[in-house]
């Protein structure tokens, strides 16, 4: 307090009290206020500008409140509070960023507006540019009839004058009358040209020749560009007298169909004579086809245009018509084939091979080109709006048959000749792939060289060759190119792989063949389709490539695999049942088995009854080397014996898991003298057997299965004709030696013999 007295008395109060006692407001400060409570004046504006409208101004506003932070500081010194100076700091800073940010927007939105104005000035120089080039067209033009006018004759200028106070005179007329000029004397031309027209015609009666017509049809035009402003007149009451105008050309019109026919036809027949059936543009976008084709385009576009021009109102008449001029450019379409065909033979006879080839790519999308046209023509006849047209007199089926079916029959034909081309085109193609096949799967050349070095000049040649023809024809026939030489090769394939005593490397190199040709028509999805490529006899092929391919041990495992899917889709028990309970643990890696019974056995004794027996056994015998068979006891006569005997195998896991394994149970019938007689057979994967699926317990519970004996079909196993052929193993001989005997100890055997 005493600091305080002193200071006031000697004058020294700081401006910041000064303010907060007297309730005065810097500038600042003021501003803040305002911006609290939202206002926005003009007058609070122009202060604002006053004090911060330039960089300047803001440096020296700066440089006071750092004095002002000076002078705060030495009086926080003399024992002021902090508080009080902090509050005016921040206030004097909040009201500087504020200051700050309006004089940043007025900046920007000087900024906007000064683009604006440079903007519309640029818009209205180029106004007036336009408008001063408009004005010199307009002199230019006006010098130029102003040199016209002094040039013409004295006479035309007073023609001109006359005709022009005539036609001021009739305006003048039809608008105080009320007078229609127009149909007045469009209904009296109507009627002196259709007595014009019936006295002419009927002197012309019976004299009718091509040449009379030719000059008709122009009559006919006109008459019917005339009959066509009757849509302007005002009042239709009176029926015009050339309403059936058209009805006197009948006569003239098939002369008028006859010279578009024939005109036509020599057309095309020149088109075709100066063709050298070469494509129009090579390159980057080439078109394949020749001139010919596009000359064929252009001569069939007037007969459509025909059509137009006649305009025939009767809609019966109209639709025969249609049917002949449908029926003409069929003809004309048949034509150009043929010319086409003799055109091509007679280039190639002077040609070497080569391009001999290259005219009958031409020639192939020559035809194509021409099936695009013949698909164009009912939009370009209107079909649509003639059916719509003949609705009530012509009924759809007979729409159809007629002029569909001529359009059908045209484009089949057409398509027999593509398909007769892209066969001779695909001819070679065929010898040489049948030669290239044979001579990589020739079997004095297997040691000397590997698959992919006897495979590699068939796809070099077939790389080139498809390359070549994908350049030369449209993408349609290129690909009913390829599903020929597809099927060839698919077929040659096939008919080199019955060959006898063949080695599994000669079948490995077939495959791999295929497998290549395969890839070489499919072209990474440029080519044909994968589900194309899959037909019947390229399924057949692969999977006698396959099974050909496989080692003898590959192939035990499929015949397993083959009688276990047997076992799956057996219905019913013919030859009796026998269930097992049966389990894998994993603990002690051992399969349990435990046979219960059999049931129904067939009576094999000639008392009657049998005296059967159950043998176990694990297969393949390559993958359970250790495994020996294991047999039940003999129960004594009877057909549904009990046995209940468990079993244990000590095998792997993955010997369970492994292709084709599984449980051979097989129940005989004892004799003393002879050979024990087959009951039946039974398999079991051994993948379905608990603890061996899935990852289940180390021992999980035990099921019983039953399981249907079968007898083995003789003859129907492909891998035993397969294993029978190869003599050298004796793997081999011993398993399909087995197999055989099971086949003549069947019933099904016997059956088939009775």
């Amino acid at each position: 307090m005493n600091i305080q007295k002193s200071q006031s008395e000697t004058g020294l109060t700081p401006p910041w009290i000064a303010r907060l006692a007297g309730g005065g407001q810097s500038p600042a400060s003021s501003g803040a206020e305002s911006d609290t409570e939202g206002s926005s004046t003009e007058s609070e504006w122009s202060h604002s500008r006053r004090i911060l409208t330039t960089p300047t101004a803001v440096q020296q506003r700066i440089t006071e409140l750092d004095q002002q932070r000076a002078e705060l500081k030495l009086e926080l010194s003399s024992g002021f509070k902090p508080a009080l100076l902090e509050g005016e700091l921040q206030v004097e800073e909040e009201c500087l960023r504020k200051h700050i940010a309006q004089l940043q927007t007025l900046q920007e939105t000087s900024k906007q507006k000064q683009m604006q104005t440079q903007t519309i000035i640029q818009q209205e120089r180029e106004q007036l540019e336009q408008e001063r080039l408009r004005v010199e067209e307009l002199k230019k033009r006006w010098a130029e009839n102003k040199e016209k006018l002094h040039t013409c004759p004295e006479i035309e200028r007073e023609q001109l004058k006359v005709q022009l106070q005539q036609c001021v005179c009739v305006y003048i007329m039809c608008v105080a009358v009320q007078l229609d000029v127009f149909t007045v004397v469009y209904q009296k031309l109507d009627a002196l040209l259709a007595d014009e027209l019936r006295a002419t015609l009927l002197q012309l009666e019976n004299n009718m020749d091509q040449s009379l017509a030719n000059s008709l049809f122009p009559v006919y035009l006109s008459l019917q560009v005339i009959h066509k402003d009757k849509a302007f007149l005002q009042k239709r009451g009176k029926t015009l007298q050339l309403t059936s105008f058209h009805e006197d050309f009948r006569e003239a019109l098939p002369y008028w169909l006859n010279k578009a026919f024939s005109t036509t036809s020599e057309r095309v027949e020149k088109a075709v004579q100066v063709d050298q059936l070469q494509p129009l543009q090579t390159g980057s976008v080439p078109i394949k086809h020749s001139s010919s084709a596009v000359d064929l385009a252009a001569c069939l576009q007037p007969i459509c245009q025909l059509w137009e021009q006649l305009g025939w109102p009767d809609s019966e008449e109209g639709f025969m018509l249609m049917v002949k001029l449908t029926e003409d450019i069929c003809k004309i379409a048949s034509t150009y084939c043929r010319l086409l065909k003799a055109r091509v033979k007679e280039l190639s006879d002077k040609s070497d091979p080569g391009i001999a080839i290259n005219m009958l790519c031409v020639v192939v999308n020559n035809l194509e080109h021409l099936r695009s046209v013949l698909n164009r023509l009912p939009q370009q006849l209107n079909w649509a709006g003639l059916r719509e047209r003949t609705r009530n007199v012509i009924g759809e089926t007979q729409f159809q048959n007629t002029l569909h079916s001529q359009l059908q029959h045209t484009q089949a034909v057409l398509n027999r000749e593509i398909r007769s081309a892209v066969d001779t085109l695909g001819k070679k193609m065929h010898t040489d792939i049948e030669k290239f096949v044979r001579s990589m799967a020739t079997r004095h050349r297997l040691p000397s060289r590997s698959t992919e070095d006897a495979v590699h000049p068939l796809m070099r040649y077939l790389e080139e060759e498809l390359q070549f023809m994908n350049e030369n024809l449209v993408q349609e026939n290129f690909n009913s190119l390829l599903m020929p030489l597809w099927t060839n090769s698919v077929k040659v394939l096939h008919q080199i792989s019955q060959q006898e005593d063949s080695t599994v490397v000669y079948f490995h190199r077939l495959q791999f063949t295929l497998q290549c040709l395969e890839q070489c028509f499919h072209a990474e999805g440029n080519g044909l389709p994968r589900e194309t490529l899959h037909t019947e006899e390229y399924k057949v092929l692969q999977n006698h490539l396959l099974l050909n391919s496989m080692s003898c041990q590959q192939l035990m495992e499929k015949f397993f695999e083959r009688k276990v899917w047997e076992q799956k889709v057996c219905h019913g028990e013919k030859y009796g049942a026998v269930t097992l309970i049966i389990s894998y643990h994993r603990s002690d890696g051992k399969l349990h088995v435990e046979v219960l019974n059999a049931v129904n056995l067939i009576p094999l004794d000639s008392n009657g009854s049998s005296d059967p027996f159950v043998q176990l056994s694990l297969e393949p015998k390559h993958v359970f080397p250790q495994a020996e068979p294991r047999t039940t006891k003999i129960i004594n006569r009877d057909l549904n014996p009990l046995f209940e005997e468990s079993f244990e195998f000590a095998v792997t896991l993955e010997q369970c898991q492994s292709p084709g394994a599984c449980l051979v149970v097989t129940v005989l019938d004892h004799d003393t003298l002879r050979t024990d007689d087959f009951e039946g057979e039974a398999f079991l994967s051994l993948k379905a057997v608990p603890g061996v699926a899935g990852g289940g317990a180390p021992d999980p519970t035990p099921a019983q299965i039953r399981l249907p004996l079968l007898h083995p079909k003789p003859n129907s196993e492909t891998t035993l004709k397969l294993l029978e052929a190869r003599r050298g193993e004796r793997e081999a001989q011993a398993f399909v030696k087995l197999r055989r005997q099971r086949e003549r100890q069947s019933q099904e055997t016997c059956k088939k013999q009775e």
